[in-house]
C-alpha cells in the first residue's frame, strides 16, 4: 500500500459527510426569494392607500402602457434591422459586381 494510496482513502472518508449540494442550496434560495417577493407585493396591495378595484385598474393601466411601449420599441427594431438587411444586401451586391 503506497502513501498516495492511504491519503486518498482518508481524503473521502474525511471529505464525504461535508459535501454540499449547490444546486439544490440555489434552488432553496431562490425559492425563499420569490416567495418573499410575492409576500412583499401582496404586503404591499393589502395596506395600499385605495380600494383593491383601483389599484387593479392602476396597475392594468401600467401593464398595458408597458405592453404598448414594448410593443413599439419591438417594431421599431424590425424596422432598423430590415433597414440594415437592405443596406447589407446592397452593399454585398455592389461588392460582387
Amino acid at each position: 500500500m503506497t502513501f498516495s494510496s492511504i491519503q486518498g482513502g482518508w481524503h473521502k472518508i474525511l471529505c464525504t459527510p461535508f459535501r454540499v449540494d449547490i444546486g439544490s442550496i440555489k434552488t432553496k434560495c431562490m425559492n425563499k426569494t420569490i416567495f418573499t417577493l410575492l409576500a412583499g407585493v401582496v404586503i404591499g396591495i393589502l395596506i395600499a392607500p385605495d380600494k383593491g378595484s383601483e389599484t387593479l385598474k392602476k396597475l392594468r393601466s401600467r401593464a398595458k402602457d408597458y405592453t404598448d411601449d414594448a410593443a413599439e420599441k419591438v417594431k421599431d427594431l424590425a424596422g432598423k434591422g430590415k433597414e440594415a438587411l437592405r443596406n447589407g444586401r446592397s452593399q454585398l451586391s455592389e461588392a460582387l459586381d
